[in-house]
């Protein structure tokens, strides 16, 4: 398999893996925990690489903070609107669209040779500003809310986010990190990304198993999520002012917390609901899956020159 290739290959695999193995569900529950491990790890070592003077907030991350309101919500009132007897769609679109931005974007944002300070800067905002918003928007959308979701979401971040922060900006202020250091943690950060996905192939695959749902449902749940992605990658790079950073804001607008969202989903709605979130668990990987293919081949295809 040629190197462009293989990255991509390891995003498809584990859902290949996740759905023959759904018992590996159980790693995400009492008393394992895996997936908040895997998550604070993740945000540990891509924090590390990133440089102390890229941790800027910049207009941009403000602007995606809109659209990923805008989209989740707006895209609710609208659905409700033209199929008013549709709720189950509306839901759909409000969940795929208004989660904040996932663990793992600074992490796709470095391996496609972005600012890795712009993402988690963006990632960090969308994580406090969206939940917050989220928590006054859930009693339309869902009929529930209340201030135990906003201290979940808080606690959360604090653990997976700020302490692992913190914690690797000490270590690069006290010791620095090689280039080469910083490939190796690219390389970790990527295989744990990887095992990441298997565990939630299989919960997504424990929910078609144990919970059922008709397949025109489904179908139309897989749709709408595949809709509200291309939405939101398109949105984060072709409506931002200026073009420096056009990369990045698609990816913290399009690659989605989508553990927090099938969370809600389950909470707060329907499972059928938490569906379309697991289909946007594949669509916003294999976008990335492409991303990452043809930005191995550009590089290569330089390599290549630059050796003749």
């Amino acid at each position: 398999m040629s190197k462009a290739l293989i990255r991509p290959a390891m995003l498809f695999i584990p859902f290949v893996i996740g759905y023959f193995f759904p018992g590996l569900a159980v790693l995400s529950d009492k008393p394992f925990f895996i997936v908040r491990y895997l998550l604070i790890a993740m945000v540990f070592l891509s924090s590390l690489q990133a440089e102390t003077a890229e941790f800027a907030i910049r207009k941009e991350h403000f602007c995606v903070m809109g659209l990923n309101i805008l989209i989740g919500f707006g895209g609710f009132l609208l659905c409700r609107a033209l199929f008013p007897d549709k709720l189950l769609w509306a839901q759909a679109l409000f969940f795929c669209g208004i989660m904040p931005t996932a663990t793992a974007a600074p992490v796709v944002v470095s391996f496609l040779g972005g600012s890795i300070g712009f993402a988690v800067t963006g990632f960090l905002i969308g994580n406090i500003l969206v939940p917050l918003a989220t928590v006054f928007l859930l009693p339309e959308v869902c009929g529930e809310g209340g201030s135990d979701f906003l201290i979940k979401v808080f606690s959360s971040i604090v653990i997976t986010v700020f302490l692992p922060l913190s914690a690797a900006r000490v270590v690069r202020r006290l010791t620095g990190l090689s280039e080469k250091g910083k490939a190796i943690m690219k390389n970790i950060s990527f295989f744990l990304w990887s095992f990441l996905l298997v565990i939630t192939s299989a919960i997504g695959t424990r929910f078609f198993t144990e919970k059922g749902g008709s397949l025109q449902s489904v179908a139309m749940c897989a749709v709408i999520s595949l809709l509200v992605c291309i939405v939101n990658f398109a949105a984060g790079y072709f409506l931002m002012p200026g073009k420096k950073y056009r990369r990045e804001s698609s990816q913290i607008c399009g690659q989605k917390n989508t553990t927090l969202g099938i969370y809600l989903a389950l909470t707060f709605c329907d499972v059928r609901t938490a569906f379309a979130v697991v289909f946007y668990v594949l669509w916003h990987n294999l976008y990335n899956a492409g991303q990452l293919f043809i930005h191995e081949r550009k590089n290569g295809a330089r390599k290549r020159v630059g050796s003749d």
